[in-house]
This record gives C-alpha cells, structure tokens and sequence, in this order.
C-alpha cells in the first residue's frame, strides 16, 4: 500500500491536496480552506478517487477500462511531480508511452499537468481523460450547475452524459462546495455522471468524444514517434 503524499500551497497553507502514488490520482483537494474533490467508498462498492486515464478514457480493445496508469505505482521525481513508463501490451502497445504528472497548487487553485511522450517507433492512439469526484451530497445534486445548465440525471444510474468541450473552461455550481471554475488545455469533450446516494458528482475532461471499443485503435488520436503531448486542467475555487 503506497502512502498519500499531501501537498500544501506556499501561499496558502488551507490549500492543499493529496496525491497517491499508485495511479498518481488524487484524493481530498481543499481550496482556501473548502474541500472540493472527494474520495472514498462509492455505493457501488469501488474505490473513489481522482485518476487519469492513459492512455484510454473508455474500454479499448484488449485494454483495461480507464487504462493501466490508475493501478500503478509512479516515480517520485520532484516534490510535486511523478513519472510513469507503461509496459508492453503484446500485439497493441510496445513499450513507447511515458507519462510525468505535475501538482501545482495556488493561493486557493490547483493546476495539475499531465505530459505524454511516445518514446517508441511507431505512431501510437491515446485518449486520456482526468476522472475527478466532486463533494456533493445527494440531496444537493438537484441544484447542481454545469455550464448554467443543471447537472444531467441521466448518469445516476452508471451511464455517463458525454458533450464535447467547445470552450477552455467549464464553470460548475456546487450548493455545499461554491463555484468551481475548471480551465482546460488539450481536452475537446467531457463526461457527468453520478450514482444514487453517492456523496460525489463527476465532470470529467477527456481529449475526445471515446471511440467504440473495437475502434480505439484506429479511432483514438495518435501521438508520433517521439511527440510529446501536454494535457492540463486548473480548478480554481471562485
């Protein structure tokens, strides 16, 4: 068991967050004092806690859904920034993608940054998403915003609402948390769903609309022999 590495802002010591080094996900983000990601226990029994997704987003064919990066240990590099090779997949994934996560955190903000480099030969898909758990209780869910919009029901019961991201921010009312402000580079489309009784929300940036499984491969964007693709979201609390 890996132990959670807290971080704490240099300007404001109420803003801090958790990282774990297995997946390099998150667990409680407080900003100025407000904690505004959740973790814990889902209803349905899994772990809740904020992870990237890479190099996949959904299922992809002979991948594991939300990709391997989540269930494996990353290097410490710096005090605030981790690393992770992924290892061969015979048949879909030589040893070529290499993943380094940075924590920055702000006066009451954190901007997390996530670089891809494709260290092998060949052209290689991707199509890594951020899975984040929001704090809302269910009774507050109703009165939750996305956009101005309320929160979508459709993904109480485990089918997640997909829209594409036609701007760089997204700006989510939370009645017990305030507003959230999360700005976004390199993410074109995003995913909200719930469960019921669950204490969390998800809004969840991801590179592009997922593929069907079966197409990942052919579908998914690829990222060139030695390219190198930066990923990053702040959320800032308003």
């Amino acid at each position: 068991m890996s132990e959670i590495v807290t971080l704490t802002s240099i300007t404001n010591p109420s803003t801090t967050c958790q990282v774990d080094p297995v997946g390099c996900g998150l667990g409680e983000v407080w900003l100025n004092g407000k904690q505004i990601i959740w973790t814990g226990i889902r209803p349905d029994g899994g772990k809740g806690f904020t992870h990237p997704c890479i190099p996949n987003f959904n299922l992809a064919e002979n991948l594991p859904n939300h990709g391997p990066a989540r269930k494996e240990t990353w290097t410490k590099e710096t005090d605030s920034s981790w690393t992770w090779k992924m290892s061969e997949i015979p048949g879909i994934y030589p040893s070529g993608i290499e993943a380094q996560r940075e924590f920055l955190l702000g006066d009451q903000s954190l901007t997390v940054t996530t670089t891809i480099k494709n260290i092998s030969p060949v052209s290689l898909p991707i199509n890594i998403a951020e899975h984040h758990y929001f704090v809302c209780s269910p009774e507050k869910r109703s009165q939750v915003k996305v956009n101005g919009l309320p929160f979508s029901k459709t993904g109480l019961v485990g089918e997640a609402e997909f829209n594409s991201w036609s701007k760089n921010e997204h700006v989510i009312e939370i009645p017990e948390v305030g507003i959230i402000k999360m700005a976004i580079t390199g993410y074109e489309a995003f995913a909200q769903w719930s469960q019921p009784d669950a204490n969390f929300i998800c809004v969840e940036p991801i590179q592009v609309m997922p593929p069907a499984p079966e197409n990942f491969a052919i579908q998914a964007p690829k990222i060139n022999s030695e390219a190198i693709k930066v990923f990053s979201y702040t959320l800032s609390l308003l």
